[in-house]
């Protein structure tokens, strides 16, 4: 986990700097002919391992849709896009069921109660970078947002391939599909502004298969 992060603030930096360097005079950036962010970063999937047990991996989620939704909510008051606010809200649902499982372990909640504060160092170092990137326009904002969303994909499959617990095995499955649909809101948003993202974390074939697929609705009923 610590050296996925280590490359994402790497990514991220990349991407901050590029954008820094392709504002136009409303703010927006600039694309190429083809329609592509002249700031895309390689590579488009970033494989890694993690060895974590399951309640490790719950801890880390937990400060994970934490620090998605601080990030959110600063946007929010930041560039009044009422998408920001939207899915903070589903994000802090997420917190609360991940927070769910870790009191029925009886462990206590790495969440700090201010926001944009982490318990968890590399995240709170992965907080300051994603807020830096995207207090420069809207647009680097909404980019920011479709990056936490596959990092959390990532994060949350390879979780979820390790653990052999149903509970954990179900939440995951929902924060999953609740992913699926904030990436699907975050890229159609940069769409309808004339901006075309490029996958980094997840591959380009599995971002596609998202984004030009519906809305999901409901979830799996958990046992917790």
């Amino acid at each position: 986990m610590k050296k996925f992060n280590m490359i994402l603030m790497s990514v991220i930096v990349t991407l901050l700097l590029f954008t820094s360097c392709e504002k136009t005079d409303n703010g927006l950036v600039n694309t190429t002919s083809s329609g592509e962010m002249a700031f895309r970063a390689q590579p488009t999937s970033i494989p890694y391992s993690k060895e974590n047990s399951d309640i490790e991996g719950l801890k880390f989620m937990r400060e994970e849709e934490k620090l998605a939704r601080d990030v959110y909510d600063y946007f929010y008051v930041l560039w009044s896009s009422n998408i920001f606010d939207n899915i903070s809200n589903s994000e802090q649902v997420h917190m609360d069921r991940v927070l769910d499982l870790l009191t029925l372990h009886g462990v206590e909640d790495p969440a700090q109660p201010e926001a944009g504060v982490f318990s968890n160092q590399e995240l709170q170092e992965l907080y300051n970078t994603l807020i830096e990137a995207g207090e420069e326009s809207l647009v680097d904002a909404l980019v920011v947002g479709v990056t936490i969303e596959e990092v959390d994909m990532v994060d949350i499959q390879n979780l979820l391939e390790q653990t052999e617990d149903e509970n954990i095995q179900c939440l995951y499955g929902n924060l999953l599909k609740g992913s699926r649909n904030h990436l699907r809101s975050f890229y159609n948003k940069l769409v309808g502004l004339g901006i075309i993202y490029t996958p980094q974390f997840l591959s380009e074939d599995d971002f596609y298969a998202i984004v030009n697929t519906p809305h999901e609705t409901g979830g799996t009923q958990c046992n917790f």
